[in-house]
């Protein structure tokens, strides 16, 4: 009786060691399939590294390229904007340089006027077979006439300074357009080279962006 007694504690006690065993045993195949698992990840290391510095790349990549499509978009609004100033000046060139001719056209007449006039006095003083004091003839078939009404020398010179301001109005105006006409083509040329980088082959409008 004592034996089987001893018997029945070894065999206890060998079922421990026979449950301990298995559980080092499952321990140790998960720690193999750990290590596979991490051998795997070690050799995709490389290959997992090469593909986050192109992720990064193209997120760069599409970063810049929004910066530069706002950038294109501002410049595009800047191009209208600017365009209507240029038609603005434009406009306003011509007003001033029609105005300029008109005003010019008048000055010529009304000078010619007061020649003709200054003509018309001094027929007044001719006489028949006395030398005239210009020209020395003394016929006088056609003697100039007198207008009714003509500017005054001092209304002559007043036109002519107004002509002369007129024509400053023109030119500074004409240097405006001159100058709209370089920044049209600054930001033309900017917009040109962004389109280019972007690879965009449409004109530009508000549904392109």
């Amino acid at each position: 009786q004592e034996i089987s007694k001893k018997e029945q504690t070894t065999k206890i006690q060998l079922d421990k060691l026979k449950t301990v065993y298995q559980k080092l045993n499952d321990d140790y195949a998960l720690l193999v399939k750990r290590m596979e698992r991490d051998q795997d990840n070690i050799e995709q290391l490389p290959q997992l590294q090469l593909e986050l510095q192109k992720n990064e790349q193209l997120v760069n990549e599409m970063n810049q390229r929004r910066i530069s499509i706002h950038e294109l978009s501002d410049l595009f609004d800047n191009y209208t904007h600017i365009l209507d100033d240029h038609y603005g000046y434009t406009e306003r060139y011509k007003a001033a340089s029609q105005k300029y001719l008109e005003m010019n056209e008048k000055y010529h007449q009304e000078d010619e006027n007061f020649k003709c006039q200054q003509a018309g006095i001094l027929a007044k003083t001719l006489e028949d077979n006395k030398p005239c004091p210009v020209c020395g003839s003394i016929q006088h078939p056609t003697p100039a006439h007198i207008s009714q009404r003509v500017l005054t020398s001092q209304e002559l010179e007043q036109l002519s300074h107004d002509v002369e301001k007129q024509k400053e109005v023109k030119e500074d105006t004409y240097q405006q357009v001159l100058l709209q006409n370089q920044r049209v083509q600054d930001i033309k040329t900017q917009i040109t080279l962004l389109k280019r980088q972007l690879n965009i082959q449409e004109d530009l409008t508000k549904e392109v962006f």
